[in-house]
């Protein structure tokens, strides 16, 4: 799986909606929210330099990756999220799905309405 640059974010999110329309899932909302200090440094911290205080960690690497959540706001029949979920999990960019709320619709019972978070990093 490949990380979207900071750029490819809309991109990404228009990904998600032709994901969610080829498989007849109806987004009411999105939105990409930055999570607070949700940074992750490329490879492992290295030793302190000589002098250097014992739990100071110095960066392995210079380049960093940024979490950022998709929110989704959604409304389905519960075989089609499914499908749309396997869409998601298929697709090319990296998309972890971090949290899930289904509940069932209060007038057509064959429909949830649903709450996902779709958490991915930025380079």
């Amino acid at each position: 799986k490949k990380l979207p640059t900071e750029k490819e974010i809309p991109s990404l999110m228009q990904t998600i909606s032709a994901i969610a329309n080829e498989n007849g899932v109806r987004i009411m909302q999105i939105d990409a929210i930055r999570p607070a200090a949700k940074t992750v440094k490329k490879g492992a911290a290295s030793r302190p330099k000589k002098g250097a205080k014992p739990d100071a960690l110095q960066p392995a690497a210079a380049s960093a990756v940024n979490q950022i959540n998709i929110k989704l706001e959604m409304i389905s029949s519960y075989h089609k999220l499914g499908q749309f979920i396997n869409g998601l999990e298929n697709s090319e960019k990296l998309c972890i799905i971090e949290e899930a709320n289904i509940n069932r619709d209060a007038v057509d019972n064959l429909k949830q309405n649903v709450s996902l978070t779709v958490k991915t990093y930025v380079k």
